[in-house]
């Protein structure tokens, strides 16, 4: 089933992804919720036309990005218990910095409202994912 997924250690990194194929650090502090962030990009990007949008448009990257970091933040909360606003900020924070100037103009608390707008999209893909998250929840 995709995506197909690898466990090897990333510099630098929690999780990379390409269409069907998603590698997993097992340093990753939340590996399932890694997981599902990076399974639904490996997903998404499996769409030709999906895919080309995000690559060619900023905006479409954009809302890929912002859906798939929440539902990193959901899972985190289904399958760890942490606190949502907490780690939906924090998660703003990393993709402001890590990101670059592909989100420089949006602050991390704009950043986690996106999210939180996104939030019940997100929370359908979880739900409908979860036995599959819950597979990654130890990945070392």
């Amino acid at each position: 089933m995709l995506p197909i997924t690898n466990i090897r250690p990333i510099d630098g990194a929690n999780g990379r992804n390409w269409p069907g194929f998603v590698v997993i650090n097992p340093a990753a502090r939340y590996p399932a919720a890694v997981w599902a962030q990076e399974a639904f990009e490996a997903e998404y990007r499996l769409n030709p036309i999906k895919w080309w949008r995000v690559r060619t448009s900023n905006a479409a990257w954009q809302d890929m990005q912002i859906l798939s970091h929440e539902i990193e933040t959901l899972a985190a909360v289904a399958v760890c218990g942490v606190n949502a606003t907490s780690y939906r900020l924090a998660e703003a924070r990393a993709m402001h910095r890590g990101y670059g100037g592909r989100l420089a103009h949006l602050t991390p608390e704009v950043i986690a409202a996106r999210m939180s707008d996104v939030s019940p999209q997100a929370a359908r893909w979880v739900s409908r994912n979860l036995d599959r998250i819950k597979r990654y929840t130890e990945v070392r």
